[in-house]
């Protein structure tokens, strides 16, 4: 690539701008490899990332049964109580997404690299799918208007 340039200063500028990038990234990997990684998160072990999903996991269970108790019965679990009907009143409606909020937050701090391979990653993953689908169909409005293709209702 050549730049129009008086005559005098006429010089390919594709070389001289592919050495500036490479000085450039060899610089900035040497600098980079001088440097220690310090850690800003608690450090976390396996043992307390396992109990972690598991607490998640019984929480969110607990929620479900006291704000969508139908959803229990679906899934195949035991419920404490039969008496039960979704709370689909305003507060119960709130009281449930900050639940849910909150686990959420929990799940991302988990770093599942210490859960990877064992049974709890699966229960990670799956709970992550379940709370991030719910938290993005709230726009839905499903309390008030509830079409649903697969279920209608449950």
């Amino acid at each position: 690539m050549k730049l129009s340039l008086p005559r005098l200063f006429k010089v390919d500028i594709s070389f001289y701008l592919l050495r500036s990038l490479f000085y450039l990234l060899a610089l900035t990997l040497l600098s980079c490899s001088n440097q220690k990684l310090e850690n800003t998160h608690s450090p976390m072990t396996q043992t307390i990332a396992l109990q972690q999903v598991a607490q998640v996991a019984d929480q969110y269970v607990d929620t479900k049964q006291k704000y969508q108790p139908l959803a229990i019965y679906a899934a195949g679990l035991v419920l404490n109580s039969h008496d039960g009907f979704a709370n689909n009143s305003s507060q119960g409606i709130i009281d449930q997404r900050n639940i849910e909020d909150q686990l959420y937050r929990q799940l991302k701090n988990i770093d599942e690299a210490l859960i990877r391979g064992k049974p709890a990653w699966c229960t990670h993953g799956m709970l992550m799918e379940v709370l991030e689908a719910s938290i993005e169909a709230r726009v839905c409005r499903q309390e008030l208007w509830n079409i649903d293709f697969m279920g209608a209702g449950i």
